[in-house]
């Protein structure tokens, strides 16, 4: 009779170590298929500077994941059909959720664009993953950076911005 239980035991550990793999894959299965949205976001804004009747443009970067990112902001001009940087650029480290403003002299027009590159560090965890299953790189949260480019300026109400 002891048997019995110990054969439907062994039986239903098994059919619960099946359900905790499959799950597994579906869960990386879906992973991979989600396409990595950026970390950070760009809003331009155009304000009054400090009371005067004078607009200025900002942008206003903002990171929209817990960790760290570190992001550029570099300006480039459309010459003889190819993009060139124009030089000079920001560069910002941005904590978890926070954002960071700044003075914006040219906003992106025709034939110029601003190009955002965001990256963050990788966990060890992430890097052993990635050392052994290369092809995560290119899906979800393991995609450690990436850019954009911003062609033309659209606006943010800026009436609780200073």
């Amino acid at each position: 009779m002891s048997a019995g239980p110990k054969r439907r035991f062994q039986f239903w550990s098994i059919c619960l170590i099946i359900a905790v793999v499959c799950a597994s894959i579906v869960f990386v299965a879906r992973l991979a298929r989600k396409a990595p949205e950026p970390f950070v976001s760009v809003n331009f804004i155009r304000t009054n500077a400090f009371g005067t009747p004078f607009q200025r443009n900002i942008i206003q970067v903002s990171n929209r994941m817990s960790f760290k990112v570190n992001c550029s902001l570099r300006p480039e001009l459309l010459s003889s059909g190819q993009w060139m940087s124009l030089g000079g650029g920001s560069y910002y480290s941005l904590a978890g959720h926070s954002q960071q403003n700044a003075f914006l002299y040219d906003p992106p027009s025709e034939g110029k664009r601003l190009t955002v590159s965001y990256e963050r560090r990788l966990m060890p965890i992430e890097s052993l993953l990635l050392n052994k299953f290369p092809w995560l790189k290119q899906h979800g949260p393991f995609n450690p950076g990436g850019s954009f480019a911003i062609y033309e300026w659209k606006e943010v109400d800026s009436s609780n911005s200073r």
